[in-house]
C-alpha cells in the first residue's frame, strides 16, 4: 500500500471493465470488443450469444483477447492513463482472466456493472441505443428491440453478478439506475473521480430549475429559467 500512496497520479494506468457501458473520463482509449467481433460477424442474430453456440463462443472470446491485446499496447504510450474495455464481461472467470493479465502488465482494473430490473427502463434503453448500433443497421427497430431483448436474455442465463466472490476487484456497481450504488476497493484520487462521475450519471431527460434573485427595487423579468437536460 504504501508504494502505491507514493505513485504520482500521471504514473497510474487504470482500465474500467464495462459490463454494459463506456465511461468516459479524462484521457482515455477505448476498446469496444463489439467491434472486434463484427470482423467476422457484422450482424448476428441472438443466437450468436447462446453460450451452447461454440463457434459464437469461439469468436467471441478471440476478439475480447484481441481488444485487450491492443488496450495493453495503447497504455506503453507516454501519459495514456485510462482506457475503457467495452464488453460485457458478466462471468466472474471473464472478469478474473481480465484482471490477471492487467496484472502482469502494472495496469490496474475497475469493474463497473450496471443492474437493472426494471423491464421499461430496460426496453427504453434498448430502443434508444441499441437499435442503432452496426449489429442492426438498416434493420426494422422494433425486430432489432426484440432481438437484442433476447440476447439479454442469453447474458442472463450465465450471467454472474460482482459480489464478495471477488472482493479483492476494484468495482462500482450501480442498481436501478443510480437507486443504489455499491464500491469496493476504490482507494485513490483516480478511481474516486471515475465513482463520481457514474454517480452522476442518468439516462433519462430531466428538469433543472434556475432561480435569479433580484433586489425588490430592480424589476426582474424571466427570473426563473428551465433548462432540460438529458
Amino acid at each position: 500500500m504504501s508504494g502505491e500512496q507514493a505513485t504520482s497520479v500521471k504514473d497510474r494506468k487504470l482500465t474500467l471493465n464495462s459490463q454494459s457501458f463506456a465511461i468516459l473520463v479524462g484521457f482515455q482509449s477505448q476498446q469496444n470488443v463489439g467491434s472486434y467481433r463484427r470482423n467476422d460477424t457484422p450482424q448476428p442474430t441472438a443466437d450468436f450469444f447462446d453460450t451452447n453456440n461454440k463457434e459464437g463462443e469461439r469468436l467471441r472470446k478471440a476478439a475480447a483477447e484481441a481488444a485487450v491485446a491492443d488496450m495493453l499496447k495503447w497504455f506503453k504510450g507516454q501519459n495514456n492513463l485510462i482506457a475503457i474495455l467495452d464488453a460485457t464481461n458478466s462471468t466472474k472467470s471473464r472478469r478474473r482472466w481480465i484482471k490477471d493479465v492487467c496484472d502482469a502488465e502494472g495496469v490496474e482494473t475497475l469493474f463497473v456493472e450496471s443492474k437493472c430490473d426494471d423491464e421499461d427502463v430496460i426496453m427504453s434503453n434498448i430502443r434508444e441505443v441499441k437499435t442503432t448500433s452496426p449489429d442492426y443497421e438498416g434493420q426494422d427497430p422494433e425486430q432489432a428491440a426484440k432481438d437484442f431483448r433476447q440476447r439479454i436474455t442469453m447474458y442472463e442465463r450465465v450471467y454472474e453478478t460482482l459480489d464478495e466472490d471477488e472482493s479483492d476487484m476494484t468495482y462500482c456497481k450501480i442498481i436501478d439506475v443510480g437507486s443504489q450504488v455499491i464500491i469496493n476497493r476504490i482507494h485513490d484520487y483516480l478511481q474516486s473521480r471515475v465513482v463520481y462521475y457514474l454517480m452522476n450519471l442518468h439516462i433519462k431527460p430531466r428538469s433543472i430549475w434556475i432561480s435569479r434573485v433580484c433586489p425588490i427595487a430592480i424589476p426582474c423579468l424571466g427570473s426563473v429559467t428551465n433548462i432540460h437536460s438529458s
